[in-house]
């Protein structure tokens, strides 16, 4: 009973370790979508006289990793407005590993899609999108520094549990 016991715990803390590892580039793609995607946004919304629902579920149909928060989004600006759709969209649908931080930093993107005026517009989403960035690469040295060792932390710390126990 005992070794199956330890076996257990080691996968357990194994599994762990690589979960809080993948985390962290679960967060890296997501914030790196992010800046890809939204100056997509709005340079189609400069260019295109369409409608900000029809804009935002083209970029949901493109099947990339934040399409379910696009076509939620494109799906909400019918009922509210869009600062609203944004905030509802990113609470029911945002991608894995963002931060209460890094939502509250892309909510702000809600007010700035919603301006009327183009230059302000451009102005609040290149500072949301420069904040982003900025987190985006703290994040890349700190996956640098720290990815590796949460797995191998686990896999140890696993194994120091199934010798105590066996």
């Amino acid at each position: 009973m005992r070794p199956f016991l330890a076996l257990g715990l080691l996968a357990l803390f194994t599994f762990l370790g690589y979960a809080k590892a993948y985390a962290f580039s679960a967060r890296a793609a997501a914030l790196s979508a992010f800046t890809e995607e939204v100056p997509q946004l709005l340079l189609r919304m400069d260019y295109e006289a369409l409608p900000m629902s029809r804009l935002a579920a083209a970029l949901g149909a493109r099947g990339a990793l934040l399409s379910p928060l696009w076509a939620a989004f494109g799906e909400n600006l019918a009922q509210m407005s869009a600062e609203a759709a944004w905030r509802e969209a990113l609470d029911t649908r945002s991608p894995y590993g963002l931060t209460p931080e890094d939502r509250s930093l892309l909510l702000g993107l809600g007010e700035a899609l919603s301006a009327p005026d183009v230059e302000s517009r451009r102005q609040a989403a290149a500072y949301i999108l420069r904040e982003t960035e900025r987190r985006r690469d703290d994040l890349r040295q700190e996956q640098a520094r720290k990815g590796d060792l949460y797995g191998t932390l686990g896999l140890l710390l696993g194994l120091a549990v199934a010798i105590f126990i066996i």
